[in-house]
This record gives C-alpha cells, structure tokens and sequence, in this order.
C-alpha cells in the first residue's frame, strides 16, 4: 500500500536503514537504584614513577595495609626496622616521611607505627591519600587523644557507585560481570555490575553495584537512577526499533519510504529486549523505515480512511 505524504509536511526523519550485519537482542531488568559514595579501598604497593628521580631522595613514602605490614614505595617486600633503617639512612637529614595508611587502619596500629618512627629520629610525618579529595568532615581537634575512632572523613566524587536492590526472583539472573547501561537525567552511562552483597538486618534483597565515572562532577551521592541490566544475549538476524513500530487493523506495521511516499509494511515479529525487536519477515536489509514520528503517518492514514467512509 502506497500513502502520498502532505505537502505541508516536511519529510519524517530520521530514517533508518535496514543493513546485513548481526544483531543483539539484549534481554534485560530495569531496576532503581541510586548513587552512593565510592567506598574506600585497600591500599597496594604502589611503585612510584618518581622513585629513582631527583626530588625522590628528599621524600619516603611509606604505605601501610590494613594487616599491620607497611612497604615502601619502590619495594614490594615488607619492612622491618632495621630495613626501615636503611632507607631512612639513604635519604639526607630531615627528609620529608610520607605515610600512605589503607582505610582499614587502626588509629592503635597507626600510632605503633609512629611511634616506631619516632624512635628511629623521625620528628614529623605527613599523612597523605591516594587520591585527592575533601575533607567533609573533622572528628578531632589538635591535642586530643586518639582512639581507634576516625579522625576525619574524606570524600571524593570522581567515583561513585550505582546501586540497585535485586530481589530473589531476579537474584539468579543478576551476577558480577555484566553489563548495565545507567540513566540519570537523560544521560546513559555504560558500566558493569562489580559485586553483589548482602545487608545485615534481614533484607530482602541485595545490592548490585556498579562504577560511574564522575569526571564532569554532573552527578552526586543520592540521586536516583534507573539502570539496565543485560542478563541474557541472543544474536537474531534482523531487528527493528521499537519506535518505528504502529499498529494498524491487526498487524504490527513500519512505514518503509520510497521517494516522497510511505509505504506501510506489515511485519512478521519475533523476541524483543524493549528497545528493539526481532523481525521474521516483511524487511530486507537495505529497506528505510521511519522511526521518530511514525505515528504522524499513521494518524493521516486513519484521518484518510475515515473521509473516505463519507
């Protein structure tokens, strides 16, 4: 069936062509979730670029790990004193002690450490992180003891996490390593689910999370999100987009354009992900179809047919 369009319209686009590759239906979950603070990780041996270069003599960087043992910078083997020794005695008097403590860190530990230190002629030393960040919160002031409580909590936005609570019927399909494509504000992010853990007090469900970058700072802990998680992948020969699709009488119909016309082309339709659908026959590769305003076309069908019955 051939449609003549309106002159006063101008021609439907976008277009989309129809080519001979193979398609992926990605059968998914739309869950909710929302951003949370990227959690501190544990510390590894970090090998220095700089550590042979010439400002590199006037610094240490010590790294201590949750578990007690401490490195320093261009060494993977754990330090005693008498090897902390050494490399104090290589460095000029006064040289610069940096400690580079993992989250997990005892404040008891920390200040064997520093004590440790101290007693090899150390007289100050610098705390410093990983990566930069704010301080958005002082829990201690000069000249107070101490304890094992946290002194401060340093935040940094570049990282976050999406999470999404997963309820058990969907628990067996959602697992570490797949896809998810994330929406916030009219904006998709790709990313993959990292881990699943479970909360204490008897919840029911889990949380899935997932990376975001937050270079551009556009996102914040708290915001909500949707997200798209790919749990299956079934490669079929040709789809359509879900858009294009009309319903016309009983079929399933694009309109396909040839010249300054439309012609209506009923399809046969297979699996669908949501967003695209399998098609079975009534396409060929290379066929243009309609998919934003289709319904336009549609509607001066319906508005044809009806003069007609006048």
């Amino acid at each position: 069936m051939i449609m003549e369009t309106s002159s006063r319209r101008p021609p439907l686009e976008p277009v989309l062509p129809l080519i001979n590759v193979v398609f992926l239906l990605l059968i998914f979950f739309m869950l909710a979730g929302q951003l949370a603070k990227s959690p501190s990780v544990s510390v590894d041996t970090p090998l220095s670029q700089s550590a042979n270069g010439p400002e590199a003599r006037d610094k240490l960087l010590l790294v201590l790990q949750q578990d007690g043992q401490w490195f320093a910078e261009d060494n993977d083997t754990a330090l005693t004193e008498a090897t902390l020794q050494d490399y104090l005695s290589e460095r000029p008097e006064g040289a610069e002690v940096r400690l580079l403590a993992d989250a997990g860190v005892t404040m008891t530990t920390l200040r064997e450490r520093l004590e440790i230190l101290q007693g090899l002629g150390v007289e100050q030393v610098r705390l410093v992180t990983r990566n930069d960040g704010v301080i958005q919160e002082r829990l201690a002031n000069a000249g107070e003891t101490a304890t094992d409580s946290p002194l401060f909590t340093l935040i940094n936005h570049q990282t976050l996490w999406a999470e999404f609570k997963v309820f058990p019927g969907q628990r067996s399909q959602v697992q570490p390593g797949l896809s998810v494509h994330i929406e916030h504000n009219n904006h998709t992010h790709e990313s993959q689910i990292t881990h699943i853990s479970s909360l204490s007090g008897g919840a029911p469900f889990v949380l899935a999370r997932a990376a975001l970058s937050n270079e551009n700072n556009d996102m914040a802990p708290g915001d909500l999100v949707n997200g798209l998680i790919d749990v299956e992948k079934i490669e079929v020969p040709l789809v359509v987009d879900n858009r294009a699709l009309q319903d016309i009488r009983d079929w399933k119909v694009v309109f396909i354009k040839v010249g300054d016309s439309y012609e209506i082309r009923p399809l046969g339709l297979g699996r669908s992900d949501g967003r695209f659908t399998e098609v079975l026959d009534g396409l060929n590769p290379g066929d243009h179809y309609v998919v934003e305003n289709s319904y336009l076309i549609k509607a001066d069908i319906e508005k044809s047919g009806a003069s007609h019955d006048h």
